[in-house]
């Protein structure tokens, strides 16, 4: 098994060879040609093109600045690699002559150049490499950024951002996906004077600043307040750290106090 270059002119991979392809160039595009090569020689072909499959490219890239600063490369992602480029294209269809009948299975890959520690790692992998499994996983369908496929896939998506911060996961909070405020309920107990004072429920927030969570704005559809079930409304306190770097913010605490 080794990179599609393996099937170049004049080479002669033995039986049963493996070609990686991993070249951003699909279609028929100069590029592309390793792929057809890999076809012609019998191979079969694991499909990793860089610019939808390699996790190390920046989810976004600007003139003044890409996110994180710190963190990937952008030579196959010019612009940046964010969910949908992981997500809209078909391994079978990608490079002219490669079929589904070629295709063996998906890559992802994480290369270490500017990666320091596991919470660098997730923050790159995450949330893309679930966008690569569904891709690798499930039968073809149409695949674009408009796609209904795409959108069903985002709504699901987004359903993962407290799963992932309830299991100490870093992911980057992406912009395409419409991570939702989740709120999950504690058991509140009470003294022997019936007051309740303390954590009441855990949130969920991605991409959310515990500033903006704390003023409870209801413009942008976030409310704390709490419901007693007695008739009294109450605003709740809302704790927790800021996403910081490529830390994504924790889980919040909400906590108020009743008689």
């Amino acid at each position: 098994m080794g990179w599609a270059d393996i099937a170049g002119k004049g080479t002669r991979p033995p039986a049963g060879s493996v070609a990686e392809y991993w070249q951003p160039a699909g279609g028929k595009s100069p590029g592309s040609v390793t792929g057809r090569e890999a076809v012609a020689k019998h191979m079969k072909i694991v499909m990793a093109p860089a610019n939808h499959t390699y996790l190390d490219q920046k989810y976004r890239v600007s003139a003044r600045s890409s996110v994180p600063p710190s963190l990937g490369m952008n030579w196959a992602c010019p612009r940046g690699c964010d969910v949908a480029s992981a997500y809209n294209w078909n391994p079978g269809g990608f490079v002219s002559g490669v079929t589904d009948r070629n295709v063996i299975g998906v890559e992802g890959a994480m290369w270490g150049e500017t990666i320091a520690t596991m919470t660098h790692a997730d923050y790159m992998v995450f949330p893309r490499l679930l966008a690569l499994a569904e891709v690798a996983w499930s039968p073809p369908t149409h695949r674009t950024a408009a796609s209904p496929a795409y959108r069903d896939f985002l709504r699901r998506l987004a359903a993962q951002g407290a799963r992932l911060q309830a299991a100490g996961v870093n992911f980057c909070p992406s912009t395409e996906v419409p991570w939702p405020l989740t709120v999950i309920g504690t058991t509140a107990t009470t003294n022997s004077r019936g007051q309740v004072d303390g954590p009441v429920a855990t949130l969920s927030a991605p991409g959310f600043p515990t500033s903006t969570l704390t003023m409870c704005d209801s413009s942008l559809g976030i409310g704390c307040t709490m419901k007693w079930g007695d008739g009294t409304t109450v605003a709740g306190d809302v704790t927790g750290t800021n996403a910081t770097g490529t830390q994504v913010n924790s889980l919040y605490t909400i906590s108020g106090e009743h008689t």
